[in-house]
C-alpha cells in the first residue's frame, strides 16, 4: 500500500488580493507560513519516506515548512504545478469576470467547457496530474509520500479518483490553503480517498 499526504500550498499575497496565480509566482503571508507550520506540527509523527512539491516558489516554501521535524530531502517537480492559465496570470479574477465573462462563468460553473486561448485546459491539467501521480507512485512503491501542490491540482486529482465529472469539481469540500487530503494506493491499483 503507497499512501500519499496531498497539501495545497499557504495563503498568498496573491490570495489576498483574489489575483489569478496559476503558473505566475507569488509568496507565502505569515499567515501562509504559520498554516505551513501548523501543518507540521500535524504531520511531526507521520514517517514520511519521500517529498515531492511543485516547483511553485509558494509551494516547495510551504513544503520547507512542512518538512521542519523531518530530515528528508525535498524534490521539485513541475508536474506539481498549477493548471497554466496565460493572459489571465496576475489579473483579478473580477476583471476576468468583465473582460472574458464566458470563460469566467466556465471556468467557475462548469470547467470542463472552459476554453482560453494560450492556457491549459482543465482535462489537460487532470491529465498531466494522473501521469505525474502515477510516476511517483511507481518509483515510491509502498511508501508513505508527501506531496505539496496547489489547489486546481489537487481538486482534479481527486475528482478523477472519485469519479466526479468535471462540472461538479467545485463543490465541497472547498480547497483551503494548507488543506489535507490523503490517499492510498493498493496492488490492484485502486485508489482510495482516506479523508
Amino acid at each position: 500500500m503507497t499512501t500519499i499526504h496531498l497539501i495545497r500550498h499557504g495563503q498568498t499575497n496573491w490570495n489576498l488580493e483574489k489575483r489569478i496565480q496559476g503558473q505566475t509566482e507569488s509568496e507565502l503571508t505569515e499567515l501562509g507560513r504559520q498554516q505551513a507550520r501548523d501543518v507540521a506540527l500535524a504531520l511531526k509523527d507521520v514517517n514520511f519516506d519521500k517529498a515531492y512539491s511543485s516547483s511553485s516558489v509558494r509551494a516547495h516554501d510551504t513544503a520547507k515548512h512542512i518538512l521542519e521535524h523531518h530530515d528528508l530531502e525535498l524534490s521539485l517537480d513541475d508536474q506539481l504545478r498549477e493548471i497554466f492559465l496565460g493572459p489571465w496570470e496576475g489579473n483579478l479574477y473580477d476583471e476576468m469576470k468583465v473582460t472574458h465573462p464566458e470563460e469566467h462563468q466556465h471556468f467557475w460553473e462548469d470547467p470542463s467547457k472552459f476554453n482560453l486561448s494560450g492556457a491549459e485546459s482543465f482535462y489537460d491539467t487532470q491529465t498531466r496530474a494522473i501521469d505525474a501521480l502515477e510516476a511517483i507512485i511507481e518509483k515510491e512503491k509502498g511508501k508513505t509520500i508527501l506531496i505539496v501542490s496547489h489547489g486546481v491540482w489537487i481538486k482534479l486529482l481527486l475528482a478523477k479518483i472519485e469519479e466526479r465529472h468535471l462540472q461538479d469539481l467545485w463543490l465541497p469540500p472547498q480547497m483551503t490553503n494548507c488543506c489535507h487530503s490523503i490517499i492510498t494506493h493498493d496492488q490492484s491499483n485502486d485508489y482510495t480517498l482516506q479523508n
